[in-house]
């Protein structure tokens, strides 16, 4: 069973270590689109490494599927379909406000079992407020 609060943990130390250090400090190499009006920052995707390690590193026997993996390779979604537990993850969900210097952004994850979802985590890395959800077992806040 899955520790729901240890993944908050997880989700807020990658906060901690690599979103916040450049919120309102990027510079404009660390920027770019990957459609237009689609942004992306080295926030997004060193998020999403460090983020997608220390989940699998937790829960052995798990695989990543993250945003910005899929935005560069589309065959990432093939992860979904495997017997293997697949965390999705959003390292920014609203980079277009991060990348401006505006509030209004989350890190956002989810497990996905047997194509079900499972557990799912929203957090304000701002306000340092984590929401988590398990399938049958509610929604927590703190």
């Amino acid at each position: 069973m899955i520790d729901l609060h240890e993944i908050g943990d997880l989700i807020r130390k990658t906060a901690i270590a690599v979103v916040l250090p450049r919120f309102r400090n990027l510079q404009a190499n660390q920027i770019r689109e990957k459609h237009p009006g689609d942004y992306v920052t080295i926030a997004d995707t060193e998020a999403e490494e460090m983020l997608g390690r220390l989940l699998m590193a937790t829960v052995p026997g798990t695989v990543v599927c993250g945003e910005e993996a899929v935005a560069r390779d589309r065959t990432t979604l093939d992860l979904l379909g495997q017997s293997a537990p697949v965390w999705v993850i959003d390292p920014v969900d609203g980079t277009g406000n991060f990348a401006n210097g505006r509030i209004g952004f989350a890190m956002i994850v989810a497990l996905i079992e047997n194509g079900v979802t499972t557990a799912g985590w929203i957090h304000d890395p701002l306000n340092d407020i984590t929401i988590h959800a398990q399938r049958g077992g509610g929604a927590w806040c703190g």
